[in-house]
């Protein structure tokens, strides 16, 4: 089987009621030829019910692109480097890693 690549980042969130079930649920969207397409659903429920686990789902699934990049760039760093990364190997690390996790988390990096 091979692989196939995900849709690029960035991606975004928000709470919009859906044509096919009519329920109010987040979609994740990427651009598509500059406009929002949906490729995520975190289920919330009716208007009237905001439910914060599927708020966070969301939230979590929208920042998927920016914590592979950090991972990647985090596996990269100490792959590659025999010894000990440099400072500033580790400080760009450091912060991929935290604005990532700040991005799902909805926290301050």
């Amino acid at each position: 089987m091979s692989e196939g690549q995900h849709t690029p980042g960035p991606w975004s969130f928000k709470r919009a009621k859906f044509a096919v079930d009519g329920e109010f649920d987040f979609g994740v969207s990427a651009l598509f030829d500059g406009k929002p397409l949906c490729i995520a659903e975190a289920f919330a429920r009716a208007a009237s019910d905001v439910r914060p686990d599927a708020y966070a789902n969301a939230r979590l699934i929208a920042a998927a692109p920016e914590m592979l990049v950090a991972l990647q760039l985090y596996n990269a760093t100490y792959a590659s480097t025999q010894s000990h990364p440099t400072a500033a190997q580790e400080a760009a690390c450091i912060n991929a890693v935290r604005a990532a996790i700040a991005q799902a988390t909805g926290e301050s990096p």
